[in-house]
Formats: structure tokens, sequence, C-alpha cells
């Protein structure tokens, strides 16, 4: 909380890859930015981590083992997953609101990161005994990294950047999509959900136009033999008509 509060003018204050990596897929921050983002903040928690080792006497550490984090042993590691999972999921819907939504900025004002770090520690009032609460990447790496305990370490990776940006998928379709639709001088982006749904919209009608056409045509050629056989004895009575009335009718200059 407090660091949000000192560098979020500066670089928004994402301090989590999973947070970072949810602006990038909905287009709030450039990929090459945010990678160096993420790469900035695995850096700054080895520092971290590092520095606690070499500062504390290893009796404090060693208890804790530096903060490494570790599934309860009675946790399957199915639950463990969807407890990460969600609990980053429920994070970045929040950061979301509160911080990329204007609206929802707007309300809070200088109490955003005061929101965030509530929910940060109510998601570590829960997790810890269950998962060590990682729900940030670059400090499960960093931990992990410095005390060498890396059993399950891809979990801490892979479910907390799944449910960033799926927290902040709830957030965006629930809240901002309807009141921010794409205009035609805005650059949606590769990732943005809008220029998706709109891809979507346009590939279903050209579907249905396709499909419609189809149809149209199958059931042209199952009636064409029926109406192949009924022009021809249409034009055949025409003709017998034409030529009875050619035969019937005198020529001038015979009498």
């Amino acid at each position: 909380m407090v660091l949000i509060y000192s560098i979020a003018h500066l670089s928004g204050g994402h301090l989590n890859p999973a947070v970072t990596m949810a602006m990038i897929v909905f287009n709030e921050i450039n990929p090459v930015k945010g990678l160096l983002y993420i790469l900035s903040q695995v850096l700054g928690a080895l520092c971290g981590v590092s520095m606690v080792k070499a500062l504390w006497p290893s009796r404090n550490y060693n208890v804790v083992n530096l903060g490494a984090n570790g599934l309860d042993p009675d946790l399957l590691i199915v639950q463990g997953f969807f407890l990460e999972f969600f609990g980053t999921a429920l994070l970045v819907f929040v950061v979301f609101n509160v911080a990329v939504d204007k609206h929802g900025s707007k309300f809070t004002h200088r109490f955003t990161p005061m929101v965030i770090g509530f929910t940060v520690f109510l998601a570590h009032l829960v997790l810890i005994p269950m998962t060590g609460c990682g729900i940030n990447p670059a400090r499960s790496f960093a931990t992990a990294a410095v005390s060498g305990l890396w059993k399950d370490h891809w979990l801490y990776w892979v479910a907390p950047m799944t449910g960033g940006p799926v927290g902040a998928s709830m957030q965006f379709f629930m809240f901002q999509y309807k009141r921010s639709p794409v205009s035609s001088k805005q650059d949606a982006g590769l990732f943005d959900p809008r220029r998706w749904t709109e891809e979507i919209e346009k590939a279903m009608e050209k579907a249905s136009d396709k499909l419609e056409r189809t149809m149209s045509r199958m059931n042209s050629l199952q009636a064409a033999p029926s109406m192949g056989l009924a022009l021809t004895q249409s034009n055949a009575l025409d003709l017998i008509d034409e030529h009875a009335i050619t035969i019937g009718t005198p020529e001038r200059g015979h009498h």
C-alpha cells in the first residue's frame, strides 16, 4: 500500500506481474513496456529478499523460509491452483475497478492504494494457511530463488498470470464495456476484448449469410427437375398453339 502511494504517479504502481499481464491483455499498457515492468518487478523482488537474507539473523528468516510459498500437505494441487487463481482474480478485479476504470478511480480518488492494500491483506488472511498466498509471481519467484524451495513453483506463476486477466475481464465486461465502446478514431489494440467481440460478430454475420445462400441454392437445385419439366410442357403447349394458329390462318393470296 505504501509503495503504491509512493510510485503510482510515476509508473502506475503495478508491483505485480499478474496486474501487469492484465494491463497488457486489456491494452492499458504497451506489451513491450509491460514485459519490461515484469522484468523489473522480478529483479526488485530478488533484491528485496536478498537484502532480508543478508541483513537479518538466520534464526529469524529460517523459521519462515524467507516467506517461500508452499501448499498445505492436506491440500490437493488443484485446490491450491484455484485458490491462487481466484485470489489473484479478486485482486485484479479490485485494481481495475478503483484504478483503471475512470468512474471507479474518480470515486475512490486518493484512497485507491488503501483499497488495493486491504484487498491484498484479506487475500493473505485467507490464503497464507493454504498456499502461503502467492498472488504475485515476482515475490514467489524471489523467495523460491533465494531459499532454494522450488516445490510446486509453477503453480505460483500459472495461476496468478491466468487469474489476473480473468479478474480484469470480469470488471471490464460487467462495468466498462457498455460505457466505453470503440469509436472509429480509437485504436482498439490487438488484445482489446472489444475488438474480439466485433470480429466475432462480423464472422458470425458472414457465416449466417453464407449459410442462407447455401440453403437457397440447395432448395433451387432440389426444385430444378420439376421446374424444368413444367417449363418443357409449357413450351410444348405454346409451340402447339402457335403451330395451330399458323395452320388455321389462311395466307393472304390463297382463297
